[in-house]
């Protein structure tokens, strides 16, 4: 690859690895920065690699195919399992737009000072208008030109100074610990850098604009560069939040941070940073959700029609709901993270043995080594979900007066996973003969 074509290769890369720092991922990493300092980093580069091995995953069958992943599932395993994965990822998506909306709630409520309810109104009003507009593109570049703000997060970073011996420990080694709010937290982390949206969205626009199986290399390289960027902008973002020194439900305490080095511009830089990458997220979320809808159930005329602004105003409803019951920025942005972790699980495990069918991919399918690797990586990704939900609900009830025994809690998880290891099996054999 030449270094031209490398370089623009990895320029999207460069600018993705900006824009997907949003509003979940400030909101959450300050207060895990303010709360356990640098001891989670490790769970943050972990992310980052499995969203990288798994969007790998991803666009490989969607340009062997032809097709998202969602059709693919559907195809492949039927339609229970393709509901079952759209319900999983809405769920997903749906907490996700809460999540956005509360982080633009809070911007708002910095500048002008409005409580967080009425500012999460207009948020949501603003989400609306960008997601009906038909001039997204023009609206989605001046968000991208506003969240170059977020870089004032590196710039903070390196001016206030971070322990560096603490950094490289809690990057390499993972803290072995019985408090189950860090393995809450853990599973938050992960899940800001890998939910669904990874597997049936961006693998699929690969599709949409016609990427050939050549250009996955050149797909890769940007991927990375902007996992890397990405990771690079979270650690600066952890920094700022040990710098806090203490979290609360909007950790809008941030400004004050930002106050020591920007002086007077601190709120406007805090807000307009944490405003646009909420709102570019917000949007990305809702359309990949209507397409997905779309996607799966075979839905025509959807995009830009009258039906797109219905469902955009339906999801947007919904989304707000959680955020004026609640009102907790902060807790709703974990919460999210947590439940975009989880319900990467399904799609996952089918995607590994869409991955290893030789009917389907053509005879580009895993074999050997990469076979392994794919399923360890599933199992993994599945236990670490599994124990640090088990980690939680070990000390408290589930959802704070819900108790639910280990042993029915395993049991219930091994039944669900049950059928999806068995057509595992099947295939593995299948691939012997």
């Amino acid at each position: 690859m030449g270094r031209g074509r490398l370089l623009k290769a990895v320029a999207p890369g460069l600018l993705a690895g900006v824009s997907n720092v949003d509003a979940c991922a400030v909101l959450c990493l300050l207060s895990v920065g303010a709360t356990y300092g640098y001891s989670l980093l490790w769970a943050l580069a972990l992310g980052f690699l499995l969203y990288a091995f798994t969007l790998q995953l991803a666009s490989e069958v969607a340009l062997v195919t032809g097709r998202g992943l969602a059709e693919n599932i559907r195809g492949r395993f039927g339609d229970a399992a393709s509901s079952l994965v759209v319900l999983t990822a809405m769920a997903a998506n749906l907490s996700l737009i809460t999540a956005e909306i509360a982080g633009a709630a809070v911007a708002i409520s910095a500048v002008i000072g409005l409580p967080l309810r009425a500012s999460a109104i207009v948020a949501s009003a603003a989400l609306l208008a960008i997601t009906c507009t038909k001039s997204l593109d023009v609206v989605d570049e001046a968000l991208m030109a506003l969240s170059g703000a977020l870089l004032a997060y590196p710039v903070l970073a390196s001016i206030l100074g971070a322990d560096g011996a603490s950094l490289v420990e809690g990057l390499v080694r993972p803290l072995i610990t019985n408090a189950p709010d860090y393995w809450l937290a853990m599973l938050a982390v992960v899940g800001m850098a890998l939910g669904p949206n990874v597997l049936l969205y961006e693998a699929s626009t690969l599709v949409e604009r016609g990427a050939r199986e050549g250009e996955l290399p050149e797909a890769m390289a940007s991927c990375v560069v902007g996992s890397l960027v990405s990771l690079a902008m979270c650690i600066a973002i952890v920094v700022c939040g040990v710098h806090v020194g203490e979290a609360s439900e909007t950790m809008i305490e941030a400004v004050e941070v930002f106050r020591r080095v920007f002086g007077g511009a601190a709120a406007p830089i805090f807000s307009s940073g944490l405003f646009a990458g909420s709102m570019l997220a917000a949007v990305i979320t809702l359309h990949s959700t209507i397409a997905l809808l779309s996607e799966t159930y075979g839905w025509r005329g959807v995009e830009g029609g009258r039906a797109w602004a219905l469902w955009s105003a339906i999801l947007t409803a919904a989304s707000l709901m959680p955020l004026l019951a609640v009102s907790k920025p902060v807790k709703v942005a974990i919460v999210s993270s947590i439940l975009s972790s989880v319900a990467t699980i399904p799609p996952l495990i089918m995607l590994a043995m869409l991955l290893c069918d030789g009917g389907l991919m053509r005879g580009f399918e895993a074999k050997g080594y990469m076979k392994a690797v794919t399923w360890v990586v599933v199992a993994f990704f599945t236990a670490v979900n599994v124990a640090g939900l088990m980690a939680a609900s070990a000390t408290r009830p589930l959802l704070g007066y819900v108790t639910v025994p280990l042993d029915l809690l395993v049991a219930g998880l091994i039944a669900l996973a049950s059928p999806y290891l068995a057509m595992g099996a099947r295939l593995i054999r299948r691939g012997r003969r």
